[in-house]
């Protein structure tokens, strides 16, 4: 069980803390041993850590702040039920600099979550039935999609079908049930990050089918980069810069409530209509042992 933040999540309140990658900061799992978030395909941990605070600013003044990304309501299922519902909630506490929003990222648990109430949010904005609402997204440690990302399946549900994913009888399977967010455009598309400490890889990808498309199959319609159908998008500076800047912060973060040095990870988000850059879900990630 990961721990919430005021617990074991929270480090000391000192503002001359080394950056991740600064010169002797000695971070990294111990050799032998290997962190959750350290695999391949979506992880449910990072979300946890995400949400987990840390003091922010002076001693006199430190406040309490979990990660700053704008993330679609994101429910966890584990052991057949909903365990975690995770979403962004705008803060007063925080400004929007650096190219990271004024919202921190909060949880509530299985207790109080309704399949009634996961529903009415994932689709109360769709007014079709077979409009595109929600995403599934596992993992499974079997060659099934493309190997390269680690097994990682999404699932894409339109209303009728998040309906009969939530009310059915039966254990739900394990695995990130995730609000769909209407695209910039008719087309869905989403935007893979890979970074690292030297180099980020930023593209975006557009599926060929309007999302309105209903001749055509839920996953027809919203695939992006998962088929060879979908095609590479031109992604503006400004979208490449936030981008960029949610990935370096999400590194920050991580250093700061479990002192860890991230070398690698593959990220993918979307552009809404709203213009609102979106963390979905990991590909992978990397964490440094000891003697890295």
């Amino acid at each position: 069980m990961i721990e919430e933040g005021g617990k074991g999540g929270q480090v000391a309140c000192d503002d001359s803390a080394k950056p991740p990658f600064a010169a002797g900061a000695a971070v990294g799992m111990p050799l032998g041993t290997t962190h959750p978030l350290d695999a391949d395909g979506a992880s449910s941990h990072l979300y946890y850590y995400l949400a987990k605070e840390h003091f922010r600013g002076s001693c006199q003044s430190a406040q309490l702040e979990s990660a700053r990304v704008h993330l679609p309501g994101t429910v966890l299922f584990e052991q057949g039920f909903a365990k975690s519902w995770f979403y962004s909630l705008k803060s007063p506490e925080v400004a929007s600099v650096d190219g990271l929003p004024d919202v921190q990222l909060k949880k509530k648990l299985g207790r109080d979550i309704e399949n009634e109430q996961v529903f009415d949010s994932f689709s109360k904005s769709v007014k079709d039935e077979n409009d595109l609402a929600a995403t599934f997204i596992s993992y499974q440690k079997k060659d099934i999609g493309d190997p390269g990302l680690g097994g990682t399946v999404v699932q894409y549900l339109s209303r009728k079908q998040l309906r009969t994913f939530l009310f059915s009888p039966g254990q739900k399977p394990k695995g990130v049930l995730q609000k769909f967010s209407p695209p910039k455009g008719s087309s869905n598309s989403t935007i893979k990050a890979v970074w690292s400490p030297a180099v980020v890889i930023v593209k975006g990808w557009r599926n060929p089918h309007s999302i309105y498309q209903y001749s055509r199959t839920p996953w027809e319609r919203g695939t992006t980069f998962e088929t060879p159908d979908a095609t590479e998008i031109v992604l503006t500076p400004s979208v490449t810069a936030g981008v960029r800047a949610t990935c370096k912060h999400i590194v920050q973060h991580l250093y700061l409530i479990e002192h860890i040095k991230i070398v690698s990870m593959v990220l993918v988000f979307k552009l809404d209509c709203t213009d609102k850059l979106n963390f979905l879900y990991s590909l992978s990630m990397r964490v440094a042992t000891s003697s890295s």
